[in-house]
């Protein structure tokens, strides 16, 4: 095929397929603390999902800043701002946590992938993928096709990883052991 990309074009597209995969499947989860007394966090990059907030064990709901403005005296909650500065509506008790999946960021060559290794032949598959749809031909197309039921296949084998990881093996009644 005769197409070209330089550097930038493909470090691009790398940052962006590494935030999708990272907001796919929940990745690059990072936690921040409202200190007593704090109501406002900027976040070092932006956030690509929110995932828990807690003070101490109750959990926090997040409302749209929307939800916020129309009601600012309901209870304790978090809202976001933007994609980098989340606050709590009022003054907390106590210490709040929160999750969150971050975006990262690939500025030049030599900056690694956020994402773990079972994740690098996915993330290849879908920036392919995403460079052959810079050119539509009928070569183009047919490769596409291939790409996708490539990238269908191996996204169903990370959902199987992920589920045997973060699940229970053994479930154990009073008579038996499955």
């Amino acid at each position: 095929n005769d197409l070209r990309f330089s550097d930038n074009e493909l470090i691009d597209y790398l940052r962006h397929e590494q935030n999708r995969v990272i907001s796919e499947f929940g990745l690059n989860i990072q936690e921040f603390v409202f200190t007593q007394g704090e109501v406002e966090i900027n976040l070092p990059s932006e956030c690509l999902c929110f995932k828990l907030a807690k003070c101490g064990e109750k959990k926090l709901p997040l409302v749209t800043y929307q939800e916020f403005l129309e009601n600012s005296n309901r209870d304790l909650c978090v809202y976001a701002k933007n994609l980098k500065t989340y606050c709590l509506n009022k003054e907390a008790p106590r210490e709040v946590k929160i999750y969150l999946s971050l975006s990262s960021h690939i500025l030049e060559e030599k900056d690694d992938l956020s994402l773990e290794n079972i994740f690098v032949n996915y993330l290849v598959l879908k920036v392919i993928k995403n460079l052959l749809l810079t050119e539509t031909n009928t070569n183009n197309l047919q490769k596409i096709e291939l790409y996708e039921a490539l990238i269908r296949q191996d996204r169903n084998e990370l959902i199987a990883i992920l589920n045997r990881g973060r699940e229970k093996r053994n479930f154990i009644t009073k008579y038996i052991k499955i």
